[in-house]
């Protein structure tokens, strides 16, 4: 039987490796993910004042979107 990894995982794992077509879908799935949660904990850091927080995590968001269009690309 197969062992199921979930797709943050499995990006954790792969980190930056070039992987077939299918694999990289999942990957993107979970960079995008993992951008939209940036997000959200970064107004959540801008609503309660915390703005170096926000800043830093608007960062990481930009910063993962920005993988995923180069991911997008090779496919």
């Amino acid at each position: 039987m197969k062992k199921t990894i979930s797709l943050r995982a499995e990006y954790i794992k792969r980190g930056c490796e070039i992987v077939r077509p299918i694999g990289d879908i999942d990957v993107i799935k979970a960079m995008l993910s993992k951008a939209r949660e940036k997000l959200k904990t970064a107004r959540i850091d801008f609503d309660n004042e915390r703005y170096d927080d926000s800043v830093s995590r608007s960062y990481y968001a930009v910063f993962h979107q920005k993988k995923i269009r180069k991911k997008q690309k090779r496919l």
